[in-house]
């Protein structure tokens, strides 16, 4: 939808400010600086013209709009802040969660190591890594339901109808059925080797993947069967390593600065994040008990789903 929809939306339907949405955006374009220098999660997919030509352009059109009549969401400031207290903030750990080079799956009950200095991204279906010179990747998705690797390599052989299983290698890794084999593929870029591994963990068959071009595979092939053979069940020292950030309302104290709180209160955000999240500069001298909304990291206590059955 464009600034113009969500204009229009916003004044028929929900009847608020159409003018708030160009403060909203200019609080969006404050949080983009920060990342300054830094790519941002997803940032090649956005489609969007740039945050401040948006600003200009909510901002003009929201000047011919008019606001419609509706009952608040809340009486008052204070009343809005209590519904915002305890609000996940940023990514749900229950999708997995990356320490360094780790990725830790707290509801699926695994953890993979991936290349150290490789670019991660955790996405809906599957978790990806790519090699800093973009010649390689290791990605992990669940292949199937079951207990069996071997079944997942015989349904694809059928799919392919190609001869997976006389090269499948049966395995354990860390305790778990694995099976491992490695093909190639030609396409228009040339021919490419993927080196693949199927492990059962708890009714589910995972399938990690490595992928280079054949001319590089050598220098690669080490580093796909150390990632997939770090694959493993989550340990409890791991799984107590998982936080989670929640919204906090905190009251300030007379006189003291963004930064003075955000020390006091042990916030996971910075100050320079702080004075985003709630519209001020970070060197601002607050008012006695002026609510303030901050970041606090905790433990997350998720459940592992049970076993999927056959």
């Amino acid at each position: 939808m464009d600034e113009r929809g969500s204009l229009i939306v916003l004044r028929v339907f929900a009847g608020w400010n159409p003018e708030a949405l160009s403060t909203f955006l200019e609080t969006l374009g404050r949080e983009e600086r920060l990342h300054s220098g830094r790519e941002r999660p997803n940032s090649f997919f956005a489609t969007h013209p740039t945050t401040s030509d948006r600003v200009t352009r909510t901002s003009r059109h929201a000047a011919d709009l008019t606001q419609t009549a509706r009952d608040p969401i809340a009486e008052n400031r204070a009343d809005l802040f209590v519904r915002l207290e305890g609000l996940l903030v940023g990514e749900n750990p229950k999708e997995g969660v990356f320490l360094d080079n780790r990725f830790l799956q707290p509801v699926l009950d695994f953890s993979l190591r991936f290349p150290p200095r490789w670019q991660a991204q955790n996405g809906r279906h599957f978790v990806v890594a790519q090699a800093p010179r973009e010649d390689a990747l290791v990605l992990l998705q669940i292949a199937a339901e079951g207990n069996d690797p071997l079944e997942v390599v015989r349904a694809l052989e059928a799919k392919l109808q190609a001869k997976l299983l006389e090269n499948t290698q049966v395995m354990q890794i860390n305790g778990l059925q694995a099976a491992h084999t490695v093909v190639g593929v030609r396409g228009s870029g040339g021919q490419t080797a993927l080196d693949l591994t199927w492990i059962s963990h708890r009714g589910l068959v995972y399938q990690i993947i490595g992928m280079s071009p054949a001319r590089r595979f050598e220098d690669y092939q080490g580093v796909f069967a150390e990632t997939a053979h770090s694959f493993r069940p989550l340990s409890a020292a791991g799984r107590s390593e998982i936080k989670e950030a929640r919204l906090r309302i905190v009251r300030a104290r007379e006189g003291e600065t963004l930064e003075e709180l955000v020390g006091r209160v042990d916030s996971a955000w910075t100050p320079a994040q702080a004075a985003v999240a709630n519209a001020a500069e970070e060197n601002t001298r607050l008012s006695g008990d002026q609510l303030v909304k901050i970041s606090v990291k905790q433990p997350c206590k998720i459940q592992t789903r049970p076993a999927v059955s056959e």
